[in-house]
């Protein structure tokens, strides 16, 4: 489900480890962060814990997603993108404590989205 998504909005995804090096994830080599245009990274890791997905462009970590089964619902989970989302060192900008602009959570038949910086 997760994956589908994603390709249906044109993001390739990439797979990450838990511990960084340097601004660079283990699992990117020769890869670096410095070279994600247009990516979903799965489990980024933040100070309050790994996220499902974050998303690139242009080098810039501008969304957090996360994605849970049908059975749960999507709104209840945006909070958990807002906590990792206060976590998340070293981005664009900062908005009342958020340090990504967008935040969503998904179960795969609802979606739910925050702009922080309004």
């Amino acid at each position: 489900m997760k994956s589908s998504v994603l390709r249906s909005i044109q993001f390739s995804q990439e797979s990450a480890t838990k511990s960084w090096e340097a601004g660079c994830c283990a699992s990117f080599r020769p890869r670096s962060v410095f070279e994600l245009t247009r990516h979903a990274v799965e489990e980024y890791s933040t100070e309050t814990g790994p996220t499902d997905y974050v998303l690139f462009v242009d080098v810039k970590l501008l969304g957090i997603i996360e994605a849970k089964k049908v059975s749960l619902g999507a709104e209840n989970v945006l909070e958990q993108a807002k906590r990792y989302a206060r976590g998340v060192p070293d981005t664009v900008g900062e908005w009342r404590g958020y340090k990504v602009p967008f935040l969503y959570s998904t179960n795969g038949e609802s979606i739910f989205h925050l702009e922080v910086r309004r």
